[in-house]
C-alpha cells in the first residue's frame, strides 16, 4: 500500500466521483480506478458501491476514510517533526492534547513558553485520549495533557504526571430544552435524558462514576470531536457534558451548572524518564495554575 493510494482514494470519498478524483489528482481516470482496485483488492474489501452513475462509500469504506486521514495526518506530523529538528531549534516537545482541553489558559500559558524560550520548538498534536495515550507510550509523544481519571492512575508504573488545574463539569444542552434556563441541575435530572459523549474521554470511567452515584448516565452516542457534539446538541439529539473551559459561545446550545458532581483534575503526564522529565518541567512552569500541586 503507497500514500499516493491513501490520496487517491480520499479525494474520491470526498467527491464520490473517480472522473472528478482524478482531475483533482491530476491523473486519468483510467489510473484512478485502477489504483482504488488495487487498493481494494490488497485490503480484500469493496470500498465503494457503484450504482449506475452514483457512487457511495461502503461501511468498510467509511471506516478505512477515518484510518486513511488519520495516517496522513501523522505523515504530516512526522514530516514536520523532522523539518523542524533540522531547522536548527535546540530541543523540541512533542505535546500531545484533547481540543476539548485547549483552553484559553492552556494556550496563554504555551504563548509565554515560546516567549521566554524562544530556543524551543513546541509541536501540538490534538486527538482523542486513547490515542494520545497510545502515542505517549510509544515514545512518539513527550507530553500529554488529560484528565487524571481513576484508570490513568493504574498506569504508574510507566507514566508520571501532575496536575495543572481543577474544574467543573457543566452540562450542555439545546437552547430550547426545558432544562435550559435553569442555573443547575441535579445528577438524577441528567440521568434522565440521551448523553452525548466524546470519545477522547474515559468512557468507562465515566459511566462507573455516574453509576457508582446511583444515576447510570444513558448514551447516545459517542463523538469524535468536540464540535461534532456541539453540533449534535444544538440538534436536539441529546445533551453532553463538558468541562467548564470547553464552555463557549455558539448558537444553540445553553450551559448550566450540576450539582454534586466532583471536579476534574486535569494533568500533564510523560514517560518516565531523565529526558521526559526535563521536558515537562520546563512546560510545567507555565502551565501549571495551582502552585500548591505536586509531581507524582
Amino acid at each position: 500500500m503507497e500514500l499516493r493510494q491513501l490520496k487517491y482514494f480520499l479525494s474520491a470519498a470526498r467527491n464520490l466521483s473517480f472522473t472528478t478524483a482524478a482531475r483533482e489528482c491530476y491523473i486519468v481516470q483510467s489510473a484512478m480506478s485502477q489504483q482504488i482496485a488495487a487498493l481494494e483488492k490488497e485490503l480484500g474489501v469493496t470500498l465503494f458501491e457503484r450504482g449506475g452513475r452514483t457512487m457511495t462509500l461502503t461501511a468498510e469504506g467509511r471506516v478505512f476514510r477515518q484510518e486513511a486521514e488519520r495516517i496522513l495526518r501523522q505523515v504530516t506530523d512526522s514530516t514536520a517533526l523532522v523539518q523542524t529538528i533540522a531547522s536548527g531549534y535546540e530541543r523540541t516537545v512533542r505535546l500531545g492534547c484533547h481540543g476539548s482541553l485547549l483552553h484559553r489558559e492552556l494556550v496563554s500559558g504555551l504563548r509565554q513558553l515560546h516567549k521566554e524560550k524562544p530556543d524551543l520548538r513546541v509541536l501540538v498534536f490534538q486527538d482523542i485520549a486513547a490515542r494520545l495515550l497510545d502515542a505517549l507510550r510509544n515514545k512518539d509523544l513527550d507530553c500529554v495533557v488529560g484528565i487524571l481519571s481513576p484508570a490513568m492512575k493504574l498506569l504508574s508504573g510507566w507514566l508520571d504526571w501532575q496536575v495543572i488545574r481543577e474544574e467543573g463539569v457543566r452540562l450542555m444542552v439545546p437552547e430550547n430544552h426545558p432544562l435550559a434556563g435553569r442555573e443547575s441541575v441535579t445528577m438524577e435530572e441528567v440521568a434522565r435524558e440521551p448523553v452525548i459523549l466524546l470519545s477522547g474521554s474515559d468512557k468507562r470511567d465515566h459511566l462507573m462514576r455516574w453509576a457508582d452515584s446511583g444515576h447510570p448516565i444513558r448514551v447516545y452516542c459517542y463523538a469524535e470531536e468536540a464540535g461534532s457534539v456541539e453540533t449534535m446538541v444544538a440538534a436536539g439529539f441529546g445533551v453532553s457534558l463538558c468541562l467548564e473551559s470547553a464552555c463557549r459561545i455558539r448558537e444553540g446550545i445553553r450551559y448550566v451548572d450540576i450539582c454534586g458532581t466532583n471536579r476534574e483534575q486535569v494533568a500533564l503526564f510523560w514517560n518516565r524518564g531523565e529526558r521526559e522529565k526535563r521536558l515537562a518541567e520546563e512546560l510545567l512552569s507555565f502551565l501549571v495554575m495551582d502552585p500548591s500541586n505536586s509531581v507524582i
